[in-house]
C-alpha cells in the first residue's frame, strides 16, 4: 500500500505486482533463514535483492500470526528510506499487503507519518536519536522487528547512531540486519552489526573484546590487526546468526567490465603537485597503505597533504576563501569523451563539490541525483546523472537508467566503491555495465585505487569463510 503523505509521492508502482514464484531459489533460501530466529544477519552481494527477501520474511510472519503486534522499524539510509521499501513491497503479490511508511523529511512530516497506522515504518539513521525520544513518547515499548538495512553504517561503536540502535535492539522481538559489505574497513566493523542481533550477546564490550583480540599497528591506535587465531573464531561465532547468499546470486546481475583511463597531468599541474608533495607524501603513503589499508595511520596533517593532492589529481583545489581555483580540463575532456562515445546516460560519482560546479559548467544538461530524480533517470530523460557515492552508494535502483559509470574521482572506501557500481549493476540492467574508473598513474589517486582493492580483496575472503560451513 502506498503512504498517504503527498509530499512525499512518487514511489507508487503501476506495474502489476509479482508472483512470488519469480523470486530465485537463493532468496527464497534467505527468506526461510529470516524467518526461523529472532537473530539473523544477510549477507547478500550488491543488487540480488535483499530489500524483497526481507519484506517476504515478514509479509509471511503477519500471515501466520508471529509478529507480536508491535511496529516494525526499519533504519536504512535516506535515499533508500525513501524510495526503496515502500516501492518494493508493492512490487510483489505477497507484500503488497503490508502497509508501509516513510518516517523521512521535515520533522512535521516525521510525525504525520508516525500517526499512520503502518505495519512497518522505514526512516533513516540521521534521525535516530529523535526517533527514539519519540519512541519513549509514544510509549512503543516493544518492537516486532528492528532491521538494520546496509547495517555497516555501524560500524563505529562510539557513534550516537550505533548507540541508539544497539539500545532499541532490547526491545524488539526480532533483530536483522541486511549487508553487502560487512568488513569496509577492518575485522572490527562487525562488532556493532552482531552485538545489535544477538541484543550484546554475541561478543564481550567493544572495548574489552577489542584489546583482548586485536593489537594496533599505529602509535594512534586507528587501525587494529586481530591476534592469531581470532578471524577464524570470529567467523565462527558470526556464523551462528550470518547467512551469505548463494553464489548463484552472482548469476543473476549482468556482467561488469572496468576501464581505468589513465588522464596525466599537465607540466603546470604536476609541479603544482610536487610543490604541495615536498615531504614525499605520495612515496610514503604507498608505504602505509601497503601495510594499512585503512589509512588510519596518516597524522591529520598527512591528510590534509593527501586531501589537497587528491584535489590537485582532479582539477581544482579549494582556496581560504572557501571558493576554489581550477588547474586543468583533463578529467572533464575524458568525461566527455566517454559520454558521447556511446548511446545512453552516464552516471558520474565524484567527491568534492567543486567536481560537481565544474561538471555541471561543462555539461548543462547534467543534474545532481536526489529521490526526485531517480524515476526521471531511470526513464531515460536525464543524459548526465552527478552522484556523490556516500549519498548514492547503497541500495537505490538506477540500473534501468544507463549500463555506464564513471568515476571522475575516487573514494578511499571499498564500500562505497562496491556499492556505487552496484547501483547498476543488479538484477533488471539489460546490458553490460562498464565502470570507467578517471586516475592519474603515479600519483595519490592510483594509490587509493590500489587500496580499495585491497579491501575488496580482505572483505571477500571473510564473506568467504561465512559462506563455507565450519
Amino acid at each position: 500500500m502506498v503512504s498517504s503523505d503527498p509530499a512525499l509521492a512518487g514511489a507508487a508502482v503501476t506495474a502489476a505486482p509479482r508472483s512470488r514464484s519469480r523470486l530465485y531459489p537463493y532468496q527464497v533460501a534467505a527468506i526461510d533463514f529470516l524467518k526461523a530466529d529472532a537473530a539473523r544477519q544477510v549477507i547478500a552481494v550488491m543488487g540480488s535483492g535483499k530489500t524483497a527477501i526481507a519484506l517476504h520474511a515478514l509479509a509471511d510472519l503477519k500471515q501466520t500470526g508471529e509478529l507480536d503486534g508491535g511496529p516494525i522499524l526499519v533504519v536504512a539510509p535516506l535515499l533508500i528510506a525513501e524510495t526503496v521499501w515502500q516501492r518494493e513491497a508493492a512490487e510483489w503479490q505477497d507484500t503488497s499487503v503490508l502497509t508501509v511508511e516513510r518516517v523521512v523529511g521535515t520533522p512535521k512530516q516525521r510525525l504525520e507519518a508516525l500517526d499512520r497506522p503502518a505495519d512497518i515504518y522505514v526512516t533513516n539513521y540521521d534521525v535516530l536519536r529523535w526517533l527514539a525520544a519519540e519512541n519513549v513518547r509514544r510509549k512503543w515499548r516493544r518492537l516486532s522487528a528492528l532491521i538494520a538495512d546496509e547495517s555497516s553504517r555501524l560500524k563505529n561503536p562510539a557513534a550516537a547512531r550505533t548507540k541508539t540502535m544497539l539500545a532499541l535492539s532490547l526491545v524488539a522481538a526480532r533483530r536483522w540486519t541486511l549487508t553487502g559489505t560487512p568488513r569496509g574497513h577492518q575485522l572490527t566493523d562487525i562488532w556493532a552489526p552482531a552485538q545489535l542481533v544477538t541484543q550484546g550477546t554475541a561478543f564481550p564490550p567493544f572495548y574489552a573484546w577489542r584489546a583482548a583480540n586485536f593489537f594496533p599497528v599505529d602509535p594512534y591506535e586507528r587501525q587494529f590487526y586481530p591476534k592469531s587465531g581470532v578471524e577464524a573464531a570470529t567467523t565462527d561465532r558470526l556464523r551462528l546468526f550470518t547467512h551469505v547468499v548463494d553464489e548463484a546470486a552472482f548469476g543473476t546481475r549482468p556482467p561488469v567490465r572496468e576501464v581505468v583511463h589513465d588522464v596525466p597531468l599537465d607540466p603546470a599541474t604536476a609541479a603544482i603537485y610536487q610543490a604541495l608533495d615536498i615531504d614525499g607524501s605520495t612515496a610514503s603513503l604507498a608505504a602505509k597503505a601497503a601495510a594499512d589499508p585503512s589509512l588510519r595511520l596518516l597524522s591529520a596533517s598527512e591528510k590534509a597533504i593527501v586531501t589537497k593532492l587528491m584535489q590537485v589529481t582532479s582539477g581544482a583545489v579549494y582556496d581560504d576563501s572557501g571558493g576554489w581555483q581550477r588547474l586543468h580540463d583533463r578529467r572533464l575532456d575524458m568525461l566527455a569523451e566517454i559520454h558521447q562515445d556511446h548511446d545512453r546516460p552516464t552516471l558520474v560519482c565524484v567527491t568534492y563539490r567543486h567536481e560537481i560546479a565544474r561538471i555541471e559548467q561543462r555539461f548543462p544538461t547534467a543534474q545532481l541525483l536526489d529521490a526526485g530524480r531517480i524515476d526521471a533517470w531511470n526513464n531515460g530523460t536525464i543524459e548526465l546523472l552527478i552522484a556523490h557515492p556516500a549519498s548514492a552508494g547503497h541500495g537505490i535502483n538506477l540500473q534501468h537508467g544507463s549500463d555506464t559509470l564513471v568515476w571522475f574521482s575516487l573514494p578511499w572506501s571499498a564500500e562505497l566503491f562496491q556499492q556505487a557500481n552496484a547501483r547498476l549493476a543488479r538484477q533488471g540492467q539489460s546490458g553490460t555495465v562498464t565502470i570507467h574508473v578517471l586516475l592519474s598513474r603515479g600519483y595519490i589517486d592510483e594509490i587509493a585505487y590500489r587500496v580499495v582493492n585491497r579491501r575488496i580483496v580482505e572483505q571477500d575472503r571473510l564473506i568467504t569463510a561465512l559462506r563455507v560451513p565450519a
